[in-house]
């Protein structure tokens, strides 16, 4: 069926009617209605036929057509500019008319279903890094949505490098988690995506894991195609220690919307996961959904926060996990350094929140990499920025405004302090962000 139509054209010799339809065709037609030409989308871009993800992607929602370009947005959320026919209808009708596309890709995309909530940067080059050699993942972040798909951007050109489809026993997946470490002398850094979700409905199922390598080619593999490994609540956070530690293995934390914690070990070689869930790496000290995980500077430690608005610390049992993993006081981590900041809980950050009807309940939170600014980014679309620490409830900060809705993620770039992304849940927006910290 027909989903976009556009007449165009004020003249008999330049009136055209362009339309588009459910599954990707674009026809153009004179002014009598004879057939001009006929696209099909599948002959641009392969992802819009992609099976797995259904009609979404190929549906096409808005035409337009001006001079030889004609506009065509998609239910992807993806928008192409290809070339119009150039020749008249006396020269008889082309149905099959070579398809065109006037830029590298399309002019803009974006996650296209739900919500949005999964960001990553990579972490900075390993002290072993030669310096010599331009880091290949400089200028690069990952998202990941509701509409299954992660997404490496390159945030210079606002473009995607790769992309893959999150499946579980065949099904698309929803993802609303994403965690990217790096591999000493392998030439390739890994990422974790967590699987499930809950559009606004009641959940049903669970999650899971899945690890993908990505190396300086831009090639993004999944390690272990066939199943991720499930958890029985969809996964709310993820967190790699950088540094590796069980006899050389990274360290992945993975919070859940069954209220616990799970420490995964991950093969440095082959970049999969090598413990399953047991009593002995699995925290279950939350009554409510975790939202929010950091590693210690050692990695020996872990807090997190939970959607009752608990914030938590925990003994990992040591390197091997020799130990039953306890939870212990917060007067205990009074002068732990952590590897990262991302609770909106604790004293460092108790001043981002305010008194009174004003108060808004806070989303995402980031450390700066120089550990002197505060992201945060709330329910009411705003970015705000913070001097860190900042003990002092009700603080002043700097506050920007773009999203429409709530802002579910906020990210500095790993190498800077004056580069940050957010990530809006219901908008999908994907927003960049520059501030002089002078």
């Amino acid at each position: 069926p027909v989903s976009a139509i556009a007449a165009i054209g004020d003249t008999l010799l330049t009136s055209r009617l362009v339309a588009g339809n459910t599954n990707g065709t674009v026809k153009v037609f004179d002014k009598s209605m004879k057939l001009v030409a006929e696209y099909k989308l599948e002959n641009l871009s392969d992802s819009l036929f992609d099976t797995q993800a259904g009609d979404w992607r190929r549906h096409i929602r808005s035409v337009d057509m001006m001079d030889q370009r004609i506009l065509i947005g998609t239910k992807g959320s993806e928008i192409f500019e290809i070339r119009a026919p150039t020749h008249s209808p006396s020269d008889g009708v082309s149905t099959d008319e070579k398809i065109l596309n006037l830029h590298h890709g399309p002019l803009v995309q974006g996650h296209y279903k739900h919500e949005l909530w999964g960001l990553a940067f990579p972490p900075p080059p390993l002290p072993s890094a030669d310096k010599s050699v331009k880091d290949p993942f400089k200028d690069l972040f990952a998202t990941t949505g509701d509409d299954g798909t992660l997404r490496i951007w390159n945030i210079c050109t606002n473009s995607v490098v790769a992309e893959a489809n999150l499946t579980l026993g065949g099904v698309h997946q929803m993802s609303r988690a994403v965690a990217w470490t790096r591999a000493e002398g392998a030439g390739v850094s890994v990422l974790a995506v967590g699987l499930g979700g809950d559009a606004g409905r009641r959940s049903k199922g669970g999650g899971g894991i899945k690890i993908f390598t990505f190396d300086h080619s831009y090639n993004l593999l999944c390690t272990e195609e066939g199943e991720a490994h499930k958890l029985t609540g969809w996964v709310s956070d993820l967190k790699f220690y950088d540094t590796p530690v069980d006899g050389g293995m990274f360290r992945l934390a993975a919070a859940s919307h069954d209220n616990s914690i799970v420490i995964y070990g991950i093969d440095p070689d082959q970049f999969e996961i090598v413990s399953s869930p047991d009593k002995k790496n699995v925290i279950t000290k939350h009554d409510a959904a975790v939202m929010h995980i950091d590693f210690s500077d050692d990695g020996h430690f872990l807090q997190s926060s939970d959607a009752a608005q608990n914030l938590t610390y925990h003994n990992l049992g040591g390197e091997n996990f020799e130990h039953a993993m306890k939870k212990i006081s917060s007067r205990e981590t009074a002068d732990f350094e952590w590897a990262s900041w991302t609770s909106p809980l604790g004293w460092p950050v108790y001043g981002i929140w305010s008194d009174g009807p004003a108060e808004v309940d806070i989303n995402a939170c980031h450390r700066s990499p120089s550990g002197r600014f505060l992201a945060i980014g709330d329910a009411a679309g705003r970015l705000s920025l913070y001097n860190n620490p900042c003990p002092k409830k009700g603080a002043q900060g700097v506050c920007g405004t773009g999203h429409s809705g709530h802002v579910m993620n906020v990210r500095f770039a790993s190498d800077t302090d004056e580069v940050l992304v957010t990530c809006g849940g219901n908008d999908r927006c994907i927003m960049r962000w520059g501030f002089s910290s002078q």
